[in-house]
């Protein structure tokens, strides 16, 4: 015979809790669960690995670019991971997210209109604008000597692509000698003192430069500064407006000697005869996917 059960009421309470507990327990510590498992997977697998779904913003419309350095580019779902789809032709392409999160990117997450996949740092070249510099061949002794308003003639190189500035300076790609736009051998500050004006220029492309042209014609449908603004930035073949915030945005994080005091700027006609030029004496420095590409001096731009 069992013995009396002292405390009914009490030990009642208690089988129902424990009966509750039974039935739900499982759903009402799900949460607790996996904060658990989200705490102990960032403690030990680190952060997790972003999934934006718009391209990163530098500065008002300057969203963070890049140039593919090759044809058939793989991607993959996650960095390091396994091949999922390929760029089949080479292009600019907008950055999505990077990683690791902090310190210099070993992948970028890249796409055009929409992200498609994780890219190593080693098939592309981050680069924001169409910025670029001829510099004399012969090292920084000429660029020292320019620099000193001797002018006499310098063998120039490949236009090499502008990646950040300071107050001073600006750092360039340079490309291995033997692979122009193909293959970069490093990153090398050049002082701004060592410029030309006629040194800073634009990489453009024939149907960008016919843009270009229609755009400088008559009765053009924006101001000059935003069309040089748009050559600046890549945007010549996208008519979305460009606010006068965004512009102001982006002229204060360009360099200073990119747009210069409204009087020194070319007239829309005369930067329209200079362009038409231009693409008379059409000579390509490079070309990928069927387009070809050149360096257009700043000055030739309204």
């Amino acid at each position: 015979m069992l013995p009396p059960i002292r405390y009914p009421l009490p030990t009642l309470v208690l089988l129902v809790i424990l009966g509750l507990i039974t039935w739900r327990g499982e759903t009402m510590i799900r949460p607790l669960k996996s904060a658990l498992a989200e705490r102990w997977q960032r403690q030990f697998e680190g952060p997790p690995v972003p999934n934006s779904t718009e391209p990163k913003v530098v500065a008002g419309p300057i969203i963070r670019k890049a140039l593919l350095l090759h044809d058939d580019v793989i991607t993959s779902d996650h960095p390091a991971g396994s091949p999922s789809e390929t760029i089949r032709l080479r292009m600019f392409v907008d950055i999505y997210d990077v990683w690791p999160l902090s310190g210099p990117p070993d992948f970028y997450r890249v796409g055009n209109r929409r992200p498609i996949g994780w890219v190593n740092a080693n098939d592309l070249l981050p680069w924001e604008t169409r910025l670029v510099v001829h510099v004399p061949d012969d090292g920084s002794a000429a660029a020292d000597a320019r620099a000193s308003n001797d002018h006499r003639p310098t063998t120039s190189r490949p236009a090499l692509p502008v990646l950040s500035w300071t107050a001073d300076s600006v750092e360039v790609a340079r490309w291995d000698e033997a692979l122009p736009w193909q293959a970069v051998s490093g990153r090398v500050p050049i002082r701004l003192a060592a410029l030309r004006p006629e040194d800073w220029g634009v990489w453009i492309s024939r149907p960008e430069l016919l843009s270009l042209l229609r755009r400088t014609g008559p009765n053009p449908g924006e101001p000059a500064k935003t069309t040089r603004l748009r050559a600046i930035l890549g945007r010549l073949s996208d008519d979305r407006p460009l606010s006068a915030k965004d512009q102001a945005a982006a002229i204060a994080f360009l360099p200073a000697q990119v747009f210069m005091p409204e009087g020194n700027l070319m007239s829309i006609l005369g930067s329209n005869e200079s362009l038409a030029r231009v693409n008379e004496n059409w000579k390509p420095e490079a070309s990928w996917g069927g387009v070809s590409f050149q360096f257009l001096p700043l000055s030739a731009l309204p």
